[in-house]
């Protein structure tokens, strides 16, 4: 398996190109603590700034037709993000 990590808001602006351009990945990865930071809330991935780009980044991989990973630090938040269709 081949994966990358999304970390910056520059990787999200330019997700569907990184995406695009790398077909070999097979999952893309939200570093969201580390996008948290991007954002100007660091280690806050609670921010709703920062989980309506997270839930973003989710669409927009899987519309790329690859799967979608994040890390997860409770039972509600990975029952969340698997209704959200990340698959890791």
């Amino acid at each position: 398996m081949v994966m990358l990590q999304i970390e910056t808001a520059q990787a999200m602006e330019n997700l569907e190109k990184i995406l695009e351009e790398n077909p070999m990945v097979d999952l893309a990865f939200i570093g969201s603590t580390d996008l948290s930071q991007s954002l100007g809330y660091p280690a806050a991935y609670h921010q709703p700034e920062v989980v309506k780009m997270v839930e973003k980044c989710i669409q927009r991989i899987k519309k790329s037709g690859k799967k979608a990973g994040i890390f997860t630090n409770s039972p509600e938040d990975a029952r969340r993000f698997r209704e959200l269709g990340v698959d890791l």
